[in-house]
């Protein structure tokens, strides 16, 4: 989560997201889920996991909610 990396950088939430907003034009969420649908993507093209696997491992609830973001 934003918090999660805000607390490890030593950054408050909203300096983080002033920071990325800045620097990448898109805010810390929109870069984490940017980058659980590039591991998505991965696995569906080199595994034979389900999709439950792929979304657990890749930071989502479920595949239901998984499935939503790709639509």
């Amino acid at each position: 989560t934003t918090q999660d990396v805000a607390n490890y950088s030593n950054f408050s939430a909203k300096q983080l997201n002033r920071h990325f907003k800045s620097n990448f034009n898109m805010s810390v969420s929109d870069y984490i889920r940017k980058e659980r649908i590039s591991i998505v993507k991965e696995y569906l093209e080199t595994s034979s996991l389900t999709l439950k696997e792929i979304a657990l491992l890749s930071g989502f609830n479920d595949e239901y909610y998984l499935c939503k973001i790709f639509i």
